[in-house]
């Protein structure tokens, strides 16, 4: 209403037909501020939910970034496969490839069909064609893997027996050869 000491003009109305009686409170006094407050708690479990959330998913990808990087620096990471791997070559002959060794683009294995054969062959790692091979050495067995770049150190070892360690593998001879070639360099 107006200031203490006016008058004011009312108009009085009569007509039927309203629902609400002069002693309840009108909807809008209902509706104010008493209908909002009892959500605030809500409200602020969800923001805190959707902070912890983002901060979760921030350290996640944090973790997946520092591990990329100790991946990338490996020399044989594959970035960006376009496609899935598929053959691209493969060789006869090879006796056992979960014993091959890299060197550089060569793949060395055993070559045969005996599990204990000492040949060894040198195999292009991107056409699978064979570079070179040695042969068998009777009564030993040589392993050959990737020593610096442009060299392969070979290792002939050969059955014998020792005090301390009774009947075995013994390595006689270690060579160092051109990973191009496989001649023998030292």
């Amino acid at each position: 209403m107006g200031a203490h000491g006016r008058m004011a003009d009312v108009e009085l109305v009569e007509g039927g037909g309203f629902d609400v009686s002069p002693d309840e409170p009108a909807v809008a006094d209902v509706a104010g501020p008493w209908r909002v407050l009892p959500w605030w708690p809500v409200v602020l479990v969800a923001l805190l939910l959707a902070c912890a959330y983002a901060v979760q998913g921030a350290r996640e990808r944090a973790g997946v970034a520092e591990r990329l990087a100790v991946l990338q620096s490996q020399p044989t990471f594959l970035t960006d496969l376009e496609s899935a791997p598929r053959r691209a070559w493969s060789t006869d002959g090879v006796a056992d490839l979960y014993t091959a060794s890299v060197a550089g683009d060569l793949v060395i294995v055993r070559d045969g069909p005996v599990a204990n054969s000492s040949g060894q062959v040198a195999i292009d790692a991107s056409t699978g064609e064979r570079r070179w091979e040695l042969e068998e050495r009777p009564g030993a067995v040589e392993r050959c893997g990737g020593a610096s770049p442009g060299l392969v150190t070979c290792v002939v070892h050969r059955f014998a027996s020792t005090r301390a360690r009774g009947y075995g593998l013994v390595p006689v001879l270690a060579e160092l050869r051109d990973a191009a070639t496989g001649e023998v360099v030292r």
